[in-house]
Parts: C-alpha cells; sequence; structure tokens
C-alpha cells in the first residue's frame, strides 16, 4: 500500500487509500463468493498486485477472507510452513 505524506486536505489522501483498499477487498470477497467460497492465493496476489502490499499485509487479507468463511488456497500455514 503506498504511503502518502498528510498534505493538508483534511485527511482526503487517507480516506482516498482507504477507500480504494475497501473496494479491493470488497472485489476478492466477491470473487470467492463466485466460486463457491474459494479464492487461491495467486487470486488474491493479482488482485493486490499494483499495491505494494508487504507479505504480513498479504497474509493479514487471507485472514481477513478466512474470517469471512472463504477458503483461501494455498494459503502458507505460518506455524508449520505448509501450504493449504
Amino acid at each position: 500500500m503506498k504511503k502518502q505524506e498528510y498534505q493538508g486536505d483534511g485527511g482526503l489522501s487517507i480516506w482516498r487509500i482507504d477507500w480504494n483498499l475497501k473496494k479491493k477487498l470488497a472485489g476478492i470477497l466477491a470473487l470467492a463468493e463466485g466460486q463457491n467460497g474459494k479464492i487461491t492465493v495467486d487470486e488474491v496476489e493479482n488482485t493486490l498486485k499494483k499495491t505494494d502490499f508487504s507479505q504480513e499485509q498479504m497474509n493479514l487479507v487471507c485472514d481477513y477472507l478466512l474470517s469471512m468463511k472463504m477458503a483461501v488456497v494455498g494459503q502458507t500455514d505460518r506455524r508449520n510452513g505448509k501450504r493449504g
């Protein structure tokens, strides 16, 4: 995610970043729902490829999808290093 410095716009720059992220998350969730509740890690990464998310942030997106009862195929289980 691109970081922007405060530009004295009353927080609009931060709001735009937040809004874009919400739109992307909603799109990823809709994609998973349209695929019977399943999405691959590659699909998540391709959707977010124009962001500069760290691996930790990508994992948080996958965790969000899991919390919404979606199956994330290929998600690395960080506890044992296996891919699911």
